[in-house]
């Protein structure tokens, strides 16, 4: 929020040899928007989330950067940065993260926090990662293994780079699209709306109209059912 701040956000980020984050398809765009990163400086970013999700591929295993901390590092706060917010005076996270500014000492010991545990996640997530690509060559998908398994995790940092400059660089936003769909079918909607409340149902729910067809007899026989039996009425 401080121009003095920004200046020095910028020059320390631009002089630094390497720029280390968590989930920086968050934070990159930000900074680069706001005028506190370059494009170039994107060449120098490594993304722990991108070796998290080599080394531990199941999409069952939580990957945040507060539970890898505890189970790669061993780290665990006490007061995570949400009470801490709240005790400071807001009422939510999401408040807290709106009202305060890096000079603020909750804030500041979040922050610090966080980058001392993603600093630390570098060496054991890419050395996990590599392990990874590495046991490929022992099991039965031996003829898949790389024959560099550190350039293979490595690679991946590369393409996270190349999304990352997609995603500073953003796309075109037309506005008044929105007002202009609306104009266009609000009509057809409020007249497909009110013809379901002719028929006594509510507009929007989807399991009252499936069940409405089938009494109708208006369902073909091969309607999809839930896992208990009953007639889906999931959108798809």
């Amino acid at each position: 929020k401080a121009k003095p701040q920004a200046a020095t956000i910028k020059a320390v980020i631009g002089a630094a040899p390497g720029l280390v984050f968590h989930n920086g398809q968050f934070d990159v765009p930000s900074l680069i928007a706001n005028g506190l990163m370059d494009y170039d400086d994107i060449g120098k970013v490594f993304d722990t989330l991108v070796y998290a999700r080599l080394s531990r591929p199941d999409v069952m295993i939580g990957k945040s950067l507060e539970g890898l901390a505890t189970s790669v590092l061993g780290l665990k706060d006490t007061v995570g940065i949400g009470a801490a917010m709240k005790a400071a005076g807001y009422g939510t996270l999401e408040k807290g993260y709106a009202g305060m500014d890096v000079d603020s000492m909750v804030y500041c010991n979040g922050a610090m926090r966080d980058t001392r545990a993603t600093l630390q996640l570098v060496d054991p997530l890419r050395r996990d990662a590599v392990g990874v690509f590495t046991a490929v060559a022992d099991g039965p998908w031996h003829d898949w293994a790389s024959e560099d398994p550190a350039g293979l995790a490595e690679r991946e940092q590369t393409i996270n780079r190349l999304m990352l400059h997609a995603g500073a660089r953003g796309m075109v936003f037309d506005a008044d699209y929105y007002e202009r769909w609306k104009a266009k079918h609000d009509k057809t909607i409020d007249a497909a709306g009110q013809e379901l409340i002719d028929f006594g149902l509510k507009p929007g729910d989807g399991k009252a109209l499936v069940n409405k067809l089938d009494e109708l007899g208006e369902l073909p026989a091969s309607w999809p059912t839930t896992e208990t039996g009953m007639l889906s009425s999931a959108a798809k």
